[in-house]
């Protein structure tokens, strides 16, 4: 989904997906955004149940792939369903379980085996960067413990799609954004072109889009 270069970065990260969005107060938008995710999810996995080949494909972009999307939208999800304040849970909850189905059907297409990946792709440093900039999106967490729930919601899917990415040797995304410019930053006047977005896309009252990118300190 080349939509996600804009919105999640380049690779794609949950975090930046959703601190841009709360930070704009923009969360309706992004509840619509999943629910396209999830008819993208959908087809995808029709046409990989018709041609297997197709998960062999490789994307025009080193830094995105077909799995790195369903992962971010995946890890996207989680969040949310793990219990983010003043978010609809219904389409999460929706565009997760196509998602999850979508993983499930591949790993038995390519006859894979659930993996646990070498290290934990959200270390405890990393959850707390990911739990700052959330409180500073103004996506702070409801009641509860949120790392076991996140670690739970993780559990049903990451193996699966460690599986796939080491049997097509197709790197899956960090949950906390790149440093590196996104694709469509590239090229000449790509630093200015994203400073005049920043600074003059018009917001929700009271909204302000992220002028960085959110702290990458743990990765």
């Amino acid at each position: 989904m080349i939509q996600l270069d804009a919105r999640a970065g380049s690779p794609p990260s949950a975090l930046f997906l959703l601190s841009q969005h709360g930070s704009a107060r923009a969360m309706p938008e992004l509840m619509e955004y999943l629910w396209h995710c999830e008819t993208w999810t959908a087809a995808l996995l029709e046409g990989q149940l018709s041609f297997p080949f197709l998960a062999f494909y490789r994307s025009h972009h080193d830094s995105h792939s077909w799995l790195a999307t369903l992962c971010a939208i995946m890890d996207t999800c989680a969040v949310l369903l793990t219990g983010v304040e003043c978010t609809n849970s219904l389409q999460p909850r929706m565009t997760f379980a196509v998602g999850r189905m979508a993983i499930l059907e591949m790993t038995n297409i390519l006859r894979l085996n659930p993996s646990e990946p070498p290290s934990d792709r959200l270390s405890l440093q990393a959850f707390e960067d990911l739990t700052a900039t959330l409180i500073a999106s103004d996506l702070d967490w409801q009641e509860g413990d949120p790392e076991s729930r996140l670690a739970k919601l993780r559990l049903t899917y990451e193996p699966y799609l460690y599986a796939i990415a080491q049997y097509l040797v197709l790197p899956l995304p960090e949950w906390l954004p790149s440093a590196a410019p996104d694709n469509w930053q590239s090229g000449d006047h790509g630093q200015l072109a994203k400073e005049l977005i920043d600074t003059s896309q018009p917001v929700a009252e009271g909204g302000d889009l992220p002028k960085t990118r959110p702290s990458t300190t743990g990765q």
